[in-house]
């Protein structure tokens, strides 16, 4: 499950991570709701998740493309250094 990360790439593994408790959740609530008691394992969740982020990271990531900012200042050797990342839009 480690290398998923290096297959995908930094934001759709950091994505998948934040969605797997969600898939998580909703069988609880049906457990919670059916009176089951049993616990829970998070990898199940963590391959559904990779799964839905392996087929909708460009909608996601399109979504929240306003949000994120395109500059980031790193330190460097002589002050700081603004980085620029490519957006969605600038992509050909």
């Amino acid at each position: 499950m480690i290398a998923v990360g290096c297959v995908l790439g930094a934001g759709p593994a950091s994505w998948r991570f934040f969605l797997a408790p969600f898939f998580g959740i909703i069988l609880a609530i049906w457990m919670f709701m059916t009176g089951t008691k049993r616990e829970l394992s998070l990898w199940p969740y963590l391959s559904l998740a990779t799964a839905f982020v392996m087929l909708f990271y460009c909608p996601i990531a399109a979504y929240f493309a306003p949000a994120c900012p395109t500059r980031v200042f790193v330190p460097a050797v002589n002050g700081w250094r603004a980085l620029r990342f490519r957006s969605w839009e600038d992509s050909g």
